[in-house]
């Protein structure tokens, strides 16, 4: 009976030295079994391999009879002993594994939308200013140049007047023209987004485009990053600009000054303010009295043509030219009509 709980405890022994071997094969595979014996030597002196592989031994060469409940706790003792182990250095390749893949699992879930490359791409746009302001002020100094020789300015010429080499002038260039690129690039679905709302008015949607874009190159010239703010809210100012200018340039058949146009404009915002203040339409005299225009301005303004297109052009999902002057001439009729009464 005795050398049957022998023999019991020596199978025991085995299966928990089969066990071992299987884990420490998995461990081999991940690559991690250095670890496994570093930390193991730490805290127990020796290897559970070496430790189990000379206690079988010592059970082959060697019975002893022992009581049976002496026996049961020490076989009760090892396998907590070898479990607590297992789980022990199984949590520990755990998070050594998730160390290891924790960045790259991070990038996985990141979504292209998240606030790190959001704040990613403000840095690289405002890199990309700096070659733009670079490349503008070598444009200004070739410019010069060739202003005060009358003729093209060569490459030796320009390098010598910005006091560099040839090839680093080539670079800065390169740079320049890469970075006038990129941001186009990162900016489009904004210019389109901005110019989409001055169709209708004469002027086609590519070039409403180009003149966003033209207006995210001068802002780019003049972004300053220091003060905290992202190119993409700086440079919508521009964009609004350079597209204004090209509406109120070539939107009309009969092109007027860019004084007459503003004071359109200032006409316009203030009968708007005017309306919806005393929610009535205000005269010459009011307009005249809030904008501080002449009252003969004000007249040759009003007698300027707002839009001026083919009347066929159809209507789209936005207003079109015919919708909007048919309305501009029934408003006027209207104005004409009210000041008649009065």
């Amino acid at each position: 009976m005795e050398n049957l709980c022998v023999l019991e405890e020596t199978f025991v022994d085995s299966e928990a030295l089969r066990l071992e071997k299987a884990i420490i094969l998995q461990l081999g595979k991940l690559g991690a079994l250095e670890l496994f014996n570093v930390c193991l030597s730490r805290s127990l002196g020796t290897s559970l391999v070496s430790n189990y592989a000379d206690k079988v031994d010592d059970y082959k060469d060697k019975v002893v009879v022992q009581s049976s409940k002496k026996k049961e706790n020490k076989t009760r003792r090892k396998r907590e002993f070898v479990s607590t182990a297992v789980s022990s250095q199984s949590l520990t390749l755990k998070a050594n594994q998730e160390d290891l893949l924790g960045f790259s699992a991070s990038l996985v879930k990141r979504a292209p939308n998240t606030k790190n490359k959001r704040i990613l791409v403000a840095k690289r746009e405002a890199e990309m200013s700096k070659g733009v302001k670079v490349l503008a002020e070598l444009e200004k100094i070739r410019t010069a140049i060739e202003e005060d020789t009358k003729r093209v300015a060569s490459l030796s010429t320009w390098a010598e007047a910005s006091g560099v080499d040839e090839k680093v002038l080539q670079k800065l260039l390169h740079r320049g023209y890469y970075c006038q690129d990129e941001l186009i690039r990162s900016t489009r679905s904004l210019v389109l987004y901005l110019a989409r709302k001055y169709r209708g008015m004469g002027i086609a949607l590519d070039d409403l485009l180009q003149a966003g874009y033209v207006g995210v190159l001068q802002g780019a010239e003049r972004f300053d990053s220091t003060r905290g703010y992202k190119f993409s809210t700086y440079v919508q100012y521009w964009i609004r600009k350079s597209i204004l200018r090209v509406v109120a340039r070539y939107a009309r058949g009969i092109v007027i000054p860019w004084s007459l146009n503003r004071a359109i404009n200032q006409i316009q915002k203030a009968r708007k303010a005017m309306k919806s203040t005393h929610k009535k339409c205000p005269d010459d005299y009011e307009i005249a009295k809030m904008t501080g225009l002449s009252l003969d301005k004000i007249k040759s303004a009003s007698n300027c043509l707002r839009i001026v297109a083919s009347i066929d052009q159809k209507v789209g999902d936005y207003l079109g030219v015919e919708y909007m002057r048919k309305v501009q001439s029934l408003v006027n009729v209207w104005e004409y009509e009210k000041d008649l009464c009065l």
